[in-house]
């Protein structure tokens, strides 16, 4: 059982100087870390757990700073920045000003800390459209794992072990 969680917090540790345990956040990007040299130990079981929920729920936070900027239209490519990029070196317009992501650089770094899938797509279509996209990705996994189980299908299964994926990573979307 030590194993994945040293190889997690080595992983971890290498994204944070000084890194020894995450203990909370407190103002936006500042992220205080428990220093080992305070005396307070967690058994294996505990530090695996913190450590997973903070990375967990990480992109949470950048949506909710998000939340409190306005609207901006990114023509459809704010969800991805590779699109972005392509965008710019194609047409010669910058539209990264566009994105939640850049709104919020100030508080909550593009390239360190992660935002969650819904600020990136809330880039194309705000986040009351979010709901949409969400229910269609939803009526999309319905009917993949309906094929799946139901129907055997092949595709489908590959296809929901995607999804799956997918919906696990939801909280923690990097939008590099």
């Amino acid at each position: 059982m030590k194993a994945p969680i040293l190889i997690f917090w080595f992983i971890i540790s290498s994204r944070a100087p000084d890194f020894y345990f995450l203990e909370y956040s407190t103002t936006p990007g500042n992220i205080v870390f428990l220093n080992k040299e305070v005396g307070i130990f967690r058994s294996d079981s505990q530090v695996f757990s913190e450590l997973l929920s903070a990375y967990w729920v990480q992109g949470y936070y950048g949506m909710l700073q998000s939340l409190e900027e306005s609207y901006s239209f990114s023509f459809g490519v704010g969800h991805s920045f590779y699109l972005i990029e392509q965008v710019n070196s194609i047409f010669g317009i910058d539209l990264m000003p566009t994105t939640y992501q850049y709104a919020i650089n100030d508080r909550w770094d593009i390239f360190v800390f992660w935002h969650s899938f819904y600020s990136q797509f809330a880039n194309d279509f705000g986040f009351p459209g979010v709901s949409f996209v969400m229910l269609f990705f939803g009526i999309l996994t319905a009917n993949v794992f309906y094929h799946a189980v139901i129907k055997k299908d092949l595709f489908a299964i590959t296809l929901a072990q995607l999804l799956v994926m997918a919906i696990l990573f939801i909280p923690m979307n990097n939008p590099q």
